[in-house]
C-alpha cells in the first residue's frame, strides 16, 4: 500500500527557485513553489484555455470552420439554391419538351409541303386537292389552276381567301373535338365567335387537328380553357371543360383526347363545349369545316 502521508509530504514540500544575473550571479527574485502549487497552477491554466477556446469557437464565425460544423444560415442558403436548380431544371425540361413539339409540327407541315409539291411540267399553285379534281374535263381543270394561280396573289389580308385555302388544304384533315347537339352557332354580330356544343359531361374533347398546346388554364369567365396551335395559322380553342389533360407545350395529334366536357366558369349553364377555331387571327365558322352530328 503507498505511503499517502509521505506522498502528501513530498508535494507540499517547498523549492525555491531563484533568477540569477549570469554575470554577476545577483539575485534578481525568487519564488518558492511546491509540487501542488504547479500541478494547481497547470491544471487551472489548462481549464481557462479549454474555457476560453469553447466560448470563442461557438460565439465568433471561427466555429465555421471546425469539421463538421454545419451553419444555419450557410444549410439556408444550400437550399434556396438546390430549390433553384430544380426549378430551373424542370424550366429547361419544359422549354426542350415545348421546343421538340414544335420541330414536330414543322416537320409535319414540310412533309405535307412536300407530299403536295407539283412536278415541274405544272404550273406553279399547290392549292388544289387532287381529290377536288378527279372527274373534271381537261378544260376545267385548266380553268381552276388559272383562277387558283390568279388567286394566289391576291390580298394577303383578304379572310375570304384564306377561308377559302383553309377549306381545301384542311377540311379534310379536322378532326370534330365532340360529337352533340349545337347549343348556339357562330355568330360575329353577337361577338359569339364560336359554337357550343351540347354533349354527356364527362366525354372526351379530342384535338381537332395536330399541333402544340399554347394554353392550357383556368380563367373565371370560362373555366379550363385549352388551346392548340397547328399549322398554317390554325389555332383551335375549348372553353368550359371540367379537367384538362394536357400541358402547355405538349404536342398532341388529331383525335388525341385533351380535356373533359364540364360545365365550368362563370358564362356557362349546363355541360358543354365552347368550340373556336381561328385562322391567320381571323375567326371561323366551325361547322364549314367540322361535322358535329
Amino acid at each position: 500500500m503507498p505511503n499517502w502521508g509521505s506522498i502528501l509530504e513530498r508535494l507540499k514540500h517547498k523549492y525555491r527557485l531563484v533568477v540569477l544575473t549570469d554575470d554577476t550571479m545577483e539575485e534578481q527574485f525568487s519564488f518558492r513553489l511546491s509540487q501542488m502549487n504547479i500541478y494547481v497552477f497547470l491544471s487551472t491554466l489548462t481549464v481557462l484555455t479549454a474555457v476560453f477556446t469553447v466560448v470563442v469557437m461557438a460565439l465568433t464565425p471561427l466555429k465555421e470552420y471546425l469539421p463538421g460544423y454545419d451553419d444555419t444560415g450557410t444549410r439556408r442558403k444550400v437550399y434556396a439554391l438546390a430549390e433553384k436548380s430544380d426549378s430551373l431544371e424542370r424550366v429547361v425540361k419544359q422549354q426542350n419538351a415545348f421546343i421538340n413539339s414544335v420541330q414536330q409540327v414543322l416537320e409535319e407541315k414540310n412533309a405535307a409541303n412536300g407530299a403536295n409539291t407539283p412536278a415541274q411540267n405544272e404550273p406553279d399553285f399547290v392549292d388544289t386537292d387532287p381529290a377536288e379534281m378527279e372527274g373534271l374535263s381537261e378544260e376545267e381543270k385548266e380553268l381552276r389552276r388559272t383562277m387558283e394561280k390568279e388567286g394566289k396573289f391576291s390580298a394577303v389580308g383578304d379572310e375570304n381567301l384564306n377561308a377559302q385555302r383553309l377549306s381545301q388544304n384542311q377540311l379534310y384533315n379536322l378532326f370534330a373535338p365532340a360529337k352533340g347537339i349545337i347549343s348556339a352557332g357562330y355568330d360575329p354580330q353577337k361577338e359569339h365567335y364560336a359554337i357550343d356544343i351540347v354533349t354527356a359531361a364527362n366525354e372526351p374533347v379530342k384535338a381537332t387537328a395536330s399541333g402544340v398546346v399554347i394554353l392550357a388554364d383556368w380563367t373565371h369567365e370560362s373555366g379550363y380553357v385549352l388551346g392548340i396551335q397547328h399549322g398554317n395559322n390554325l389555332m383551335s380553342l375549348y372553353k368550359h371543360n371540367a379537367a384538362l389533360l394536357k400541358k402547355t407545350g405538349t404536342f398532341v395529334k388529331a383525335g388525341d383526347a385533351i380535356a373533359i366536357v364540364g360545365n365550368s366558369g362563370e358564362q356557362t349553364v349546363g355541360p358543354h363545349l365552347h368550340f373556336e377555331l381561328w385562322h391567320n387571327q381571323s375567326p371561323l365558322n366551325p361547322t364549314d369545316y367540322l361535322d358535329f352530328n
